[in-house]
């Protein structure tokens, strides 16, 4: 389980740093080879912001979604959204009162791409409007080489449903939209993500000598206490 100090930050080995998360020591490295971390160890706040009302939304919209099918009769999709909507709920709770997240960013796009795939098992080929919406996901919530490689391959698998779904002239239109949405939103999060690494580079770095600075130096010396605390180094 993820940890986010009251400050509101995510940190995997639980070290606040102001409006950031932080990358793992190295014995979690593998785990977070997506990471899109700054020479500060710091991965952007904007995706912490993304995550924190992802994590409500989603949670809200599937009681939304597993009430409506319920009162159209669609009780099996019903019972798999109710089903998936309680660890959401957990997690969504567990974000907000205790800042200590069920699941990871990742964990969490996976439980909603795995819920997208049962609705069209279940007949529902409608919910491939929902895809825009997982595509925006991807890049806010998500480090950029593994949201354009899982952006790539959703995109593909996609394709064959779309063009099954729709008539031709609109799958075609809807796919275009699709690619188009996709490399808008790459565009967009590289160019949040370079402003993001800009401020918190000046927030620690001084102008003139660009040395680190008291603020720098006191969330190092935290980071250190909570690592001897955590691990005993």
């Amino acid at each position: 389980m993820l940890s986010i100090k009251s400050e509101g930050n995510l940190h995997s080995t639980g070290v606040a740093r102001p409006g950031r998360w932080r990358v793992p020591r190295r014995r979690d490295q593998d785990a977070v080879w997506w990471s899109d971390a700054d020479e500060f160890g710091a991965i952007p706040s904007y995706r912490e912001a993304a995550f924190r009302y992802v994590s409500q939304l989603l949670a809200a919209l599937m009681l939304l979604l597993a009430v409506w099918n319920a009162l159209r009769g669609r009780h099996e999709m019903a019972a798999i959204e109710g089903v998936v909507l309680v660890p959401l709920l957990i997690h969504a709770w567990l974000l907000r009162r205790r800042d200590r997240p069920l699941f990871s960013p990742l964990a969490l796009l996976s439980l909603a791409l795995l819920t997208l795939g049962l609705s069209f098992y279940y007949g529902q080929d409608t919910n491939v409007y929902w895809a825009p919406a997982l595509v925006i996901g991807f890049h806010f919530l998500l480090a950029r080489r593994v949201a354009v490689a899982l952006n790539l391959v959703f995109v593909l698998a996609m394709t064959p449903v779309v063009l099954d779904t729709l008539e031709y002239s609109h799958a075609v239109i809807f796919l275009l939209n699709l690619a188009l949405i996709s490399v808008s939103m790459y565009t967009f999060s590289l160019l949040v993500y370079r402003r993001d690494h800009l401020l918190q580079k000046v927030a620690v770095l001084d102008p003139l000598t660009q040395a680190y600075n008291r603020r720098h130096m006191m969330e190092s010396l935290d980071q250190t206490v909570e690592l001897n605390r955590r691990y005993g180094k």
